[in-house]
């Protein structure tokens, strides 16, 4: 615990702020450490950054950048980025008070939020924070690379290790049910390809969007008077906007209504350089 203090009185310090401080740890944060630290009558958020030799991204990298890039460009529905500590994996940033987004209803009003938010990140693109930012977490600019990607994740998949029942009856629904799955989606993949050899090109510059990345209401909060602001962008960066769609539309904790998210799907393709081919791979 004592290294946590240390990184908040470093990080507070940076802020030129010296007066006594309180750290409460957060419930969240599946991968890191998350704080309420309370100093000089605010709230911050300490955020201690998961690492392992395993796992050689680097989070902080990503998403303090990203909000910094947020905030320079005016776009504040993100936590304001105030310092960060690379080497201890620490990093400051504002309090948001409010509920997931996730915990109620989703409607309208926070598809309209959830487009005007990825809109506005990309309509300052081309200035020189977008053009320093990373490359999303496995971020992919051609199908060819999508396909590799997901084979390797299966692959990993195939060598659990069996410990009890529970990785037995996984390892049998990946034998069962997800690899030949993936065998049907690999075949229609590869039809649609030699039927439009386009959908085989790589993606240029000007058909990359900044990605939030696991970008849903899961990691929205809502606060008092209806603003949503996003949080978690550990893997944020360029990506393909393909992507961006299809895991908006297929939010891990909770599916969002077509309907819905058909709204913010046809929201960025027709601010996209080139509707017809986004639409098309989207749909692969």
């Amino acid at each position: 615990a004592e290294e946590y203090y240390e990184g908040a009185f470093e990080l507070l310090s940076k802020i030129g702020s010296h007066c006594d401080f309180r750290l409460i740890p957060l419930q969240g944060g599946r991968n890191n450490k998350v704080f309420r630290l309370d100093a000089d009558g605010k709230s911050f958020l300490l955020k201690s950054y998961f690492s392992s030799p395993q796992d050689s991204r680097d989070r902080l990298y990503h998403e303090f950048s990203f909000t910094n890039f947020a905030w320079t460009c005016g776009i504040y529905t993100v936590p304001k980025p105030f310092a960060s500590l690379p080497e201890r994996r620490f990093a400051l940033y504002e309090y948001i008070d409010g509920m997931l987004a996730n915990q109620r209803v989703t409607g309208k009003e926070d598809i309209h939020q959830a487009s005007d938010f990825i809109l506005s990140l990309n309509r300052h693109r081309t200035n020189n924070l977008a053009l320093e930012l990373p490359a999303a977490s496995e971020a992919c600019f051609s199908i060819e690379e999508h396909v590799i990607n997901t084979a390797k994740r299966i692959s990993r998949l195939s060598q659990i290790e069996l410990a009890d029942d529970f990785d037995q009856s996984a390892k049998e629904r990946i034998e069962r049910i997800l690899k030949p799955l993936w065998f049907e989606v690999s075949e229609f993949i590869d039809m649609k390809k030699k039927n439009n050899p386009l959908l085989g090109r790589t993606l240029n510059f000007e058909e990359r969007w900044i990605s939030p990345s696991d970008f849903g209401f899961h990691n929205a909060v809502e606060e008092k008077e209806g603003r949503l602001r996003f949080i978690d962008f550990e893997y944020a960066g360029w990506d393909d906007p393909a992507k961006l769609l299809c895991d908006f539309s297929n939010q891990p904790d909770r599916l969002l209504d077509p309907v819905l998210s058909r709204e913010l799907i046809n929201n960025v393709i027709t601010k996209d350089v080139n509707p017809e081919f986004l639409h098309s791979r989207y749909l692969l």
